[in-house]
């Protein structure tokens, strides 16, 4: 399973760890609740062991995980409980707290589904049964996520513009989030671009001392940077271009009349 996490609740609750534990129960609880499984006390559940989840987070010790899911639970993050049928099962039981499911209805996306029609959950029909093996069984087709890299550069895609560019936010569509990530994620595995040279593209194309599309303001998010110009060449590799030839400060103001976008052009075409 792929590991990622919501900044901007790692930035709330000043741990990675607990991002990343957020996201893992997200998907579960998202999964189960489309599935109306493990229902009981009003909402959906997910169950696991420590051991199991020690399993599942390698570059975390039980301890650890046994610290963060404790901690969660005093942040009124998770709610925990115990709905086994054997009294000698102390596997525990899962759910975020009716205070975090409203705070993350614009996050997460067990915040925003919609609930579906369930059977009398007083109905002992209809209560599930844990089994012996961990409940992360993979599935066929999991709620999307995105690598640590994407996040970041998403992440700092949207505060340069925010910082920049602030107009170019105005009339985004409601799905440019994802959008934006795919587009990043295309760029890193099927483009073969560096994270770090991507965020440095981003740093260029936004300052209008230093490049000339900031000016002309003709790349206003990561989709075009993967578009090409009449000559077939990517808009990326023209601001690399630019970004790698040696250029006066003072000429910068200088770039449309001096051809230098078609210049830059050029140059990929004939080196190509």
């Amino acid at each position: 399973m792929q590991h990622s996490f919501y900044p901007e609740l790692a930035k709330k609750y000043e741990s990675i760890e607990i991002a990343v534990l957020i996201n893992y129960f997200d998907f579960w609880l998202s999964k189960n609740k489309a599935n109306n499984k493990n229902f009981q006390d009003g909402t959906w559940w997910t169950y696991n062991s420590v051991k199991a989840f020690s399993k599942l987070f390698i570059y975390l010790s039980e301890s650890k995980i046994r610290y963060f899911l404790d901690k969660m639970v005093t942040l009124d993050i998770l709610r925990k409980d115990n709905f086994n049928k054997s009294s000698y099962d102390r596997t525990n039981w899962y759910t975020f707290s009716d205070a975090f499911v409203e705070s993350t209805k614009s996050i997460c996306a067990f915040s925003q589904m919609d609930l579906p029609k369930v059977a009398n959950r007083f109905d002992e029909s209809s209560e599930p049964i844990p089994d012996n093996k961990p409940d992360d069984k993979p599935v066929s087709k999991p709620i999307k996520t995105y690598s640590l890299d994407v996040e970041f550069l998403f992440s700092r895609c949207l505060g340069l513009f925010k910082e920049r560019k602030p107009h170019y936010l105005k009339n985004l569509s409601s799905g440019y989030e994802t959008e934006w990530k795919d587009a990043f994620r295309l760029m890193i595995i099927a483009d073969h671009r560096p994270p770090a040279e991507i965020e440095k593209i981003l740093d260029h194309m936004t300052d209008i001392t230093k490049s000339w599309w900031a000016e002309t303001e003709n790349i206003r998010s990561p989709l075009k940077l993967r578009k090409r110009n009449r000559d077939k060449v990517m808009y990326y590799d023209i601001i690399l271009s630019e970004m790698q030839r040696p250029k006066k400060k003072s000429n910068y103001h200088q770039c449309e009349k001096s051809g230098w976008a078609e210049a830059a052009a050029a140059d990929l075409k004939n080196n190509q």
